[in-house]
């Protein structure tokens, strides 16, 4: 029975307890016996996998501005 979901995880009871599961993978990442703890450790891990996600998706936007103004070349290196 799934007690919560999000992006990327979701919290269901299981045999030991309530399992936090990946699911994208289908891993159970975390089992625990308090709802408070595989809330709180699946919101955290899905906050991490979203937050991660923007900051590559941003970082890559830069340096392909950068490269379209000449900053710099296809590897990332600065043109002096």
């Amino acid at each position: 029975m799934t007690v919560h979901t999000n992006q990327h995880y979701e919290v269901r009871v299981g045999a030991s307890g309530y399992e936090v599961v990946n699911l994208e993978t289908a891993v159970i990442e975390e089992t625990t016996k308090n709802l408070p703890d595989a809330l709180f450790a699946a919101e955290n891990m899905n906050a991490v996998l979203v937050h991660k996600t923007y900051e590559w998706i941003g970082k890559r936007a830069r340096e392909r501005a950068a490269e379209e103004i000449g900053l710099v070349r296809g590897g990332g290196n600065t043109v002096q």
